[in-house]
């Protein structure tokens, strides 16, 4: 994109008080802090409401379209920093990884879904591009190193859709060392599950030979049970299914909702060669994660190594990730 503008953010420029920082025809980003300290940036866009957390693992905490949250249900109503994966478990899109990823069992060393939902970022900043679909960008760049495991930088963009209905992002993760690194990578989109209806993954065969039910239990022979929900359903704790990938191709889910109303996503396979389903209902909460790109499934680092679903990125190598999500009437 050319002729772009960019703000650096500082963690002064926040306070309680939330304060205007941009404003335009387009769109208006003010800034405020959370009362646990936790940095936020709100964009208004079109029908839509964006919260962002520019230090904290760069998490899209809410998504609002005409001022109803997306999000998922009956989970933590404030972010805040030095608490574990599930005690700050409320964001709509949380990066998940990056030197491990997923339930860690007894013999894993990483974190639960890795160190980026707990990671503080070095730099944020807002792009604003000449581009009509997607005016605004919110960046930054995390760098990790630790003697003997590894050093990478991992910088995402969340490009956001001029209509509020819609982000497309964009992940670069770079290996900084001289020795090849491991590395594993999801993107938790976390929709709600009220008024679920129908889940479509287009030709992909939704079967027991193409999709690996985790923990087994009753979907396992007949995983296709699953697309077809409703508000009666329970799935407690949860129901995780994973679908592989063989091609490089745009992939295209969707959650279609009572109301007529859907929710999809996309995402660019030669990254990203697995979607997790991640579903739990009960009385108490209600997520439907129905389509979570990734690059390995979400039972730990050594189950997936020995399914051979860990990647590797060779010395000074990169990858990019590319996936998008959004609201369709």
């Amino acid at each position: 994109m050319n002729n772009q503008t960019k703000i650096f953010l500082d963690p002064s420029f926040f306070n309680q008080s939330e304060n205007p920082l941009y404003h335009s025809k387009k769109l208006t980003v003010s800034l405020f802090r959370y009362k646990s300290g936790v940095e936020a940036v709100r964009v208004n866009i079109g029908r839509g409401e964006f919260v962002w957390l520019p230090y904290l693992g760069q998490q899209v905490w809410d998504w609002k379209v005409d001022g109803r949250s997306q999000k998922f249900s009956g989970f933590m109503n404030e972010p805040a920093y030095g608490k574990t994966f599930v005690e700050n478990y409320g964001a709509f899109l949380i990066h998940c990884g990056f030197t491990g990823m997923g339930n860690p069992k007894a013999d894993d060393t990483h974190l639960h879904h890795g160190e980026l939902p707990v990671s503080r970022f070095n730099q944020a900043w807002l792009e604003f591009c000449d581009d009509e679909l997607f005016p605004i960008a919110l960046c930054g760049v995390f760098n990790y190193k630790v003697p003997f495991k590894g050093e990478y930088r991992f910088a995402p963009k969340v490009y956001l859709g001029h209509d509020g209905l819609s982000a497309k992002v964009a992940v670069d993760a770079e290996n900084v060392s001289h020795t090849p690194l491991e590395y594993m990578y999801l993107a938790h989109i976390n929709f709600d599950f009220a008024g679920s209806k129908t889940i479509n993954y287009g030709d992909y065969q939704f079967d027991a030979d193409h999709v690996r039910i985790i923990g087994g239990g009753p979907y396992a022979q007949e995983p296709d049970q699953l697309l077809s929900l409703s508000d009666e359903d329970v799935f407690d704790p949860e129901v995780v299914a994973v679908l592989s990938h063989k091609t490089d191709d745009e992939f295209i889910s969707t959650l279609r909702k009572e109301d007529g109303s859907s929710r999809w996503v996309s995402q660019q396979t030669k990254g990203l060669d697995h979607t997790v389903m991640w579903m739990t209902h009960n009385a108490d909460r209600g997520a439907n994660g129905f389509a979570l790109p990734a690059t390995a499934g979400p039972e730990g680092k050594n189950i997936e190594r020995a399914l051979k679903k860990v990647k590797t990125l060779k010395a000074k190598g990169s990858v990019r990730f590319e996936y998008a999500f959004g609201y369709n009437e």
